[in-house]
């Protein structure tokens, strides 16, 4: 019954809603809240009721709440969209972990023309919010992949999507420009969201994965700085994660470390390899090139090289290693057992052509002397001080 009258319900309010900007009209004002307060009411009903049924029964039902609900996020009024939002966060905490991917997956697909795209990434903004303060403890990783790949695509496109998305919509004067949801960017916000709610390793590399492939593509100092944000609130949200354990932090860091070395070493030896070639291949030539001269000869001087900004991965992974460490400060024998392996990572980092990841190494490295570890003897000690020394006066 209550499914039915919001169904009737719909039509009465998809004209108030989508009229465009509020009117002067004090009736039309009170049919339109009395239409959204029946709505949200009927809604928060019956999720309610559907909640104590089996899961078949709500899965046939679930549908159609959240499409009146949707139908509120697309009206023009900023008002009835977070009235809209404030009942889709109560609905989902009725819910429960086991429908929230849904969920997610109706909101993308509902919200996509015009400026809902802003008010589709604010919506999650505010889900989220809404979850971290939740006393109970509730369960994100199925949607994890999903959220971080659209705020991340979002935040490496905004100028696109921004032009794009003002395009789409059929009224040219309402751009999201006009919208509040539209003013910030949620997704750095969103990425300390996601390392604060996250409860298992697997999910934690999937979250870094598309920052790793920008670092890895790109070469714009803004895009680069972009990231570097995004990895330092993520890092931040990790510090506060209650329910990450520390054996699966120091698991994820070393399996990071180890990840972003071998690709960092197998870039240095392609690019070794292409220089080799280069220079051989200009070694055969019968009749010697003319030589340049002006800017022409700079450009002749010139190597060829392919750089990435995996360092910087790899700067920040060292980082979340040092806080880790100075948070979980133990001196029994399993935390000695867990930090042990790093030395042979922060051994190699101090070989680093890039200073940000020698310096995070050695911050590392005063941390690690504090303990008496196996693999730290005093040879070792000794030849990684050499190696720092020779370092600083080259």
């Amino acid at each position: 019954m209550i499914l039915n009258l919001l169904s009737q319900n719909s039509f009465s309010i998809d004209s108030l809603t989508t009229s465009g900007t509020s009117t002067k009209s004090a009736t039309i004002d009170d049919q339109r809240q009395q239409a959204i307060l029946l709505t949200i009411t009927c809604s928060l009903i019956a999720t309610k009721l559907i909640a104590v049924f089996p899961h078949d029964f709500i899965e046939q039902r679930i549908s159609t709440i959240l499409l009146h609900l949707i139908t509120l996020l697309r009206s023009r009024i900023y008002s009835i969209r977070d009235q809209a939002r404030d009942c889709l966060c109560k609905c989902i905490t009725i819910l429960g972990k086991r429908y929230f991917k849904f969920i997610i997956e109706e909101l993308i697909s509902g919200l996509q023309r015009g400026y809902q795209h802003f008010v589709l990434l604010h919506t999650i903004h505010t889900i989220l919010i809404h979850l971290s303060s939740l006393t109970t403890d509730f369960n994100i990783d199925s949607a994890v992949k999903i959220l971080a790949n659209l705020f991340i695509d979002d935040f490496f496109n905004l100028e696109k999507t921004e032009s794009s998305k003002a395009n789409e919509h059929e009224n040219s004067s309402y751009k999201p420009s006009n919208i509040p949801e539209a003013k910030t960017n949620k997704t750095a916000n969103v990425m300390e969201l996601l390392g604060r709610l996250i409860h298992s390793n697997d999910e934690l590399l999937t979250c870094i994965e598309p920052l790793r492939q920008q670092l890895s593509s790109n070469h714009d100092s803004r895009q680069i700085t972009k990231c570097e944000k995004c990895l330092q609130r993520f890092q931040i949200g990790l510090i506060n994660n209650t329910h990450l354990s520390i054996e699966t932090l120091f698991i994820f860091v070393y399996h990071l470390l180890t990840k972003t070395e071998e690709n960092h070493l197998n870039e240095q030896i392609k690019q070794k390899t292409f220089n080799l070639k280069f220079d051989e291949r200009n070694k055969y030539h019968l009749i010697p090139s003319e030589p340049k001269r002006g800017h022409a000869r700079v450009a002749q001087a010139i190597k060829h090289e392919k750089k990435t900004n995996i360092h910087c991965l790899i700067a920040w992974t060292l980082n979340l290693l040092h806080k880790l460490i100075k948070k979980y400060k133990i001196d029994d024998q399993k935390f000695l057992s867990m930090i042990d392996p790093f030395i042979v990572h922060v051994e190699i980092c101090l070989n680093s052509q890039y200073t940000d990841v020698i310096v995070a190494a050695l911050r590392n490295l005063s941390s690690l002397l504090e303990y008496s570890l196996p693999s730290l003897n005093k040879q070792r000690i000794t030849n990684m001080y050499k190696k720092v020394r020779h370092e600083s006066r080259s």
